[in-house]
């Protein structure tokens, strides 16, 4: 599934084909749905591990950070970070002080090709979006996805008498969603048998 299939159809099902300012405005109502989605679910991303190996004084971050969680240098150890205020005022007699400008990650003491630095960063990913072409969530939860995303078209469109019936579906669809994952998380769980009591005769 795209952003642009998911539209199409969730138009179609709302009978609203044609309806540009609907279209135009679907990545907003469904970057909103998924987040109540994730929300609903205690969803959270796991977070990656990466090395990466520095041949100038700065690295671009991966596309997908969403928050830098550590960073070590292989040779120096825990990265110290310092922010833009502070580099003025900081001695920068330390292999390991770094900061970010932009996109990028900069080691302030300066690798380079001849003496490349290994970095190990962990960070927590941004979360899965259908409009970043990122279907997992879709995938795992289709029928919920949808319910969640015509609430709040619904929503959009002021009609208050739609949403709240989708609502009420969505909420439907969501207790027989958590009672699926509590079941894939005890299954297999060794029974727990009640041994009769020593004192009864």
């Amino acid at each position: 599934m795209d952003i642009t299939q998911f539209t199409t159809e969730t138009l179609s099902f709302l009978w609203r084909e044609g309806d540009t300012h609907l279209s135009d405005n679907m990545p907003k109502i469904v970057r909103t749905a998924e987040s109540r989605l994730r929300t609903d679910l205690k969803l959270a991303e796991t977070n990656i591990s990466l090395d990466i190996v520095m041949t100038a004084t700065s690295v671009a971050l991966p596309v997908d950070l969403d928050v830098l969680v550590s960073l070590s240098f292989e040779a120096y150890g825990a990265g110290v970070y310092v922010t833009p205020n502070q580099l003025a005022n900081t001695t920068l007699n330390s292999k390991n002080y770094y900061t970010v400008e932009g996109a990028a990650i900069v080691q302030l003491n300066g690798a380079s090709v001849a003496e490349p630095l290994t970095i190990r960063i962990v960070y927590t990913p941004k979360p899965a979006s259908l409009t970043t072409g990122n279907s997992d969530t879709y995938d795992l939860y289709p029928d919920l996805f949808e319910k969640a995303v015509y609430v709040e078209a619904c929503q959009f469109l002021m009609d208050e008498e739609r949403a709240t019936i989708m609502d009420r579906r969505y909420t439907e669809r969501l207790d027989a969603t958590r009672y699926d994952q509590a079941a894939r998380e005890f299954a297999g769980s060794p029974l727990k048998m009640s041994m009769p009591r020593a004192d009864v005769s």
